[in-house]
């Protein structure tokens, strides 16, 4: 449909999260679990990649920003913390600002 309209492909967007809400969670020396989250991952990004999205995810910059720190706001709550949500902004708005016609649509859409 997007094609059809003439618009830039559609994004998605892979939110990678924690593994664990209590304790930090290791992109960079992934434990079996986070291994099994990646596989997950991975196998989302390819499907909406052959599906004509322009798909992407956060590792690397989990890996050279968040480190090893605790990816969920607290023990009782899986959403991302304030600094997952921010890599998820900046990488959103990178994306779109790497495609001239995406941003022309985001620019019209904010007036």
């Amino acid at each position: 449909m997007s094609d059809e309209m003439k618009l830039p492909a559609p994004i998605f967007a892979v939110l990678n999260q924690g593994t664990y809400t209590d304790r930090p969670t290791d992109y960079s020396n992934p434990d079996e679990e986070l291994k099994i989250f990646l596989q997950w991952y991975h196998q989302a990004e390819e499907a909406a990649s052959k599906a004509g999205f322009k798909a992407y995810n956060h590792e690397k910059e989990i890996i050279s920003q968040l480190s090893n720190e605790i990816l969920a706001v607290n023990i009782v709550d899986g959403h991302p913390s304030k600094g997952l949500n921010q890599i998820y902004a900046k990488k959103l708005f990178d994306v779109i600002a790497q495609d001239e016609e995406a941003l022309k649509l985001f620019n019209l859409a904010n007036q």
